[in-house]
Order: C-alpha cells, then structure tokens, then sequence
C-alpha cells in the first residue's frame, strides 16, 4: 500500500528534465499550495527553490506545532514539504508566485503557487478550501452561481505567467483547488490554453451543467485527468463529464479525501473499475438531494447554515472548535428553530463533516480510534460530532417527553 512518500523513495532522484511530470507530481504540488508561504515565497516572478523555501520555513515555524495548518487541514503535508529538499528531483524547483487573498466582504478565500521545472515547464497550484469558513461558505455558493470571485482571480492569475513560445503549462489542485484548476483552464484566453499540456482535478467538485456544456470546456477535456477515490464524497459533487477515474485509497468516507492515502504506483495512483457501494450511494444521494432544489433554494440554505455559524463568531474552523461546546449549544438553539425540512438537511451537513454515511439512517459508522484520539491522519474534530448527535433528536419530541413527565 505505497503512498506518494513512498513515490519519492522510488523517483525522487529523476530529474524532471528526464522523466516530466506525472499524476503523482500533481498531487505533490497541489499539497503544497496549502503551506503557508507568507514571508517566504515571492509574490512575483522571481523565486526561490525548494531547498530554500524550507530552510525558511523551518526557521520561521520550528516545531509541528508552529506548522499547524488548521482544524481538518492534513497534517502530514508539513513533513513531505520538509522532506523534499533531499530529493534531487524537487530541491531545486523554483517557487514563485504566491498569492494568498481572504476577503469577508467579498465572500472569497483565494490562494495559489507556481511552481518552475526548468526546460521551460511550469506548474501552476491552486489552493482547496482551508480553515476559513468564509472559504466554506464560497464552496456553497458553487451550487447555485455559475461564477465566484475565486474563479475570476483564478482566471487572472494564469494570465499573469510569463509565457514563451516553448511554455509548458500544468494546472492541478486538490478539493477546490481542482475546481479552479479546470476553470481558470476553461475560461483562459486562447493563447494560454495552447500552452497548458494538463490539468489535474484531485476529488476537486464539479460544476453547473452549463459550464460542462460549454464550447470551452469541451476544447480543453482531452487534456484534463479528474481522480477520485472509491467512495469519493466531495469529487462527485455537482457536475462533471462523467470521465472521472477512480483511485484506491485505504480508508473510508470522507476521509479518502486525504490523498496522502490514496496509493500509488509508479508514477500513477493505483485505478479502481468503478466506484465502491457507498461511492454509488453517495453519488445518487447527493444528486438527489441538489437536484431536488432550486437555484434559489440552495441559496436560501447557504445563508441559513452560515447564518448559523456566524452566530458563533468563529472566523475559522478551528476557532469554531475551540469553544466547542458553547458554539454548539449557539448552533443547536438556532437549528431547533428551522422547520423541520431545513432542520434534516442541516443534519446532513453535519453528518457529512463528521464522516457519516450521508445514505444511512440511525447509527452511524465512524472509524475507530485508539485511546479516544483520531488515528494518525484522521480528523480529530469534537464540534461536529456535539451538533450531529444533538440533531438526531427531534425537538418536538423532546418537548413531548417533557409534557409526559410533568
């Protein structure tokens, strides 16, 4: 069950000027657009290399504590970054280009890097979704807006590369990152498509049926590669061509969202004939559960949820966690207060966050942990789990209960 770490043990002494970049690189690069560069990585064209990026980094957050990237942020990305200046094949890729935008206002969470290969090939990373819950709600906004601001930025920021006439241009990104990916891709201007060799969406979300239906995208499909692992929750979200490829990963849920667990081969990921039985389940009620709304709809249920989470005051994930308990009881009041529709979709959304069967009634499944703690590379997060089990219980029931014993 080899793993991209394992990836570098095999081909991490290969030059990219002797083997180029492969689905594994992608995802390498697409990990470390979620570093936090600041400080470190040129915003403009002049970079650095890999060697040196970590050096200052190390220098500027000494201990894993110091590398915490957020509450369900991968962990072990910190440590493949550090690791990489001892392989020839990316000590001396040079950085360049790090943007990093959080707008409240503007409801946008937008960051990117670049990352340059020498021979004239160039991989540009776009950013999934972090601890910001402004960067969630953003997410929503895919379902029911055929544009969002993170798309346009994504769209300029590919036209802000240098370009010669010998560019070679790769895209990739994880989550959302692969969302952007494929849209700044689709929507470039033609000289820059011409330049793009290929595009990866790592279980990136998909899009509004007419943006798959586009002239552009079509243009540009044969050289896009979406993956997603067996039973993919996030890759099948919306829409998409319906060509995706099916990787192996060796957990469950949610947490095949992680692909420092999906497991490779070569310079591939290891490929599945089809989706697992809770793949399928997910794709069908997912499908079913957006299909059954309304542009409108959706929108009303994107305001409402984080309405809610606002309530709170929590600005990230991890400040929602950290007062776990209070913000849960702010939450579970106002959702007590929705009808009773709203009310079971907002437990689906909880359910999904917990790493639920998103097709399951009553007992839910979780994968187990040792002494109490999340298993290394799992989320350990304690918020949702108080609000999902809080919303299994019908409030009119318990108010019921409460008649019965007086």
């Amino acid at each position: 069950m080899a793993n991209i770490n394992d990836y570098l043990d095999w081909r991490g002494d290969i030059s990219f000027s002797e083997l180029p970049p492969c689905e594994v690189d992608s995802l390498i690069f697409s990990l470390l657009s979620y570093i936090d560069f600041d400080g470190i990585v040129p915003s403009g064209k002049e970079g650095i290399t890999v060697r040196e990026a970590v050096d200052a980094y190390v220098g500027k957050y000494p201990t894993p504590k110091d590398r915490y990237l957020g509450l369900i942020m991968i962990p072990e990305i910190s440590e493949l970054f550090i690791r990489l200046p001892a392989s020839p094949r990316f000590a001396d890729v040079r950085i360049f280009g790090y943007v990093n935008e959080v707008c409240e206002r503007c409801e946008m969470q937008f960051s990117a890097v670049s990352f340059d290969l020498g021979d004239n090939v160039t991989v540009v990373a776009f950013r999934g979704t972090d601890d910001n819950i402004v960067g969630w709600k953003e997410d929503f906004h895919l379902s029911f807006r055929e544009e969002v601001p993170s798309h346009k930025k994504a769209v300029e920021y590919l036209a802000a590369h240098p370009l010669t006439r010998k560019t070679h241009l790769y895209v990739t990104g994880h989550s959302k990152g692969g969302h952007l990916a494929v849209w700044s891709a689709v929507h470039s201007h033609k000289k820059i498509r011409d330049k793009i060799v290929k595009v990866y969406s790592l279980d990136g979300p998909g899009f509004l049926p007419q943006v798959i239906a586009s002239e552009q995208y079509r243009e540009m499909s044969d050289r896009i590669t979406t993956l997603v692992p067996q039973s993919s929750l996030v890759g099948l979200l919306l829409d998409n061509d319906r060509s995706f490829q099916i990787v192996k990963s060796r957990k469950n849920g949610l947490l095949q969202h992680n692909p420092m667990l999906w497991e490779v081969m070569g310079g591939g990921f290891v490929r599945l004939p089809q989706l697992s039985a809770q793949g399928v389940k997910n794709d069908t009620v997912l499908r079913e559960k957006i299909a059954a709304l309304t542009p409108e709809e959706r929108e009303q249920f994107t305001e409402v949820i984080f309405d809610i989470l606002s309530a709170t005051g929590a600005k990230t994930l991890s400040e929602l966690n950290e007062s776990k308990v209070k913000n849960a009881i702010t939450v579970i009041k106002m959702v007590n207060e929705l009808d009773r529709e709203t009310r079971d979709a907002v437990g689906l959304l909880f359910a999904a966050m917990l790493n639920l069967d998103v097709g399951k009634k009553g007992k839910e499944k979780r994968e187990p942990q040792e002494n109490g703690k999340a298993a290394r590379g799992e989320l350990d997060v304690t918020f949702f789990p108080l609000v999902a089990e809080a919303l299994k219980r019908d409030p009119a029931d318990k108010k019921q209960k409460g008649k019965e014993t007086k």
